[in-house]
């Protein structure tokens, strides 16, 4: 792991704290208001995906029972065709 930090100690102090100023709000959880927003925020956004997702998964259920009532029509009108065919045959 050190080879991979190792990087950081050959930088100057100027370019250390620039990098420490980008991610300081990261490190540091002196905002708790800021914190509860953020949870509230993402949490929000957490629900909204959820809702979207089972509204999604709920439409794909009344396509695929769609489709399912599309293939039985199909194969019912196959038969229904399959004895007309044999009638118009048996009548010639």
């Amino acid at each position: 792991m050190v080879y991979r930090t190792f990087w950081f100690y050959l930088l100057k102090d100027k370019d250390k704290a620039e990098i420490f100023l980008k991610i300081e709000r990261y490190l540091t959880f002196l905002n708790i208001p800021q914190l509860e927003r953020q949870g509230a925020d993402i949490q929000s956004k957490i629900d909204e995906l959820e809702a979207l997702n089972q509204s999604m998964r709920d439409r794909d259920k009344l396509k695929d029972d769609a489709i399912a009532h599309l293939s039985d029509q199909l194969v019912a009108l196959t038969a229904r065709l399959d004895s007309i065919e044999r009638t118009v045959e048996s009548i010639q």
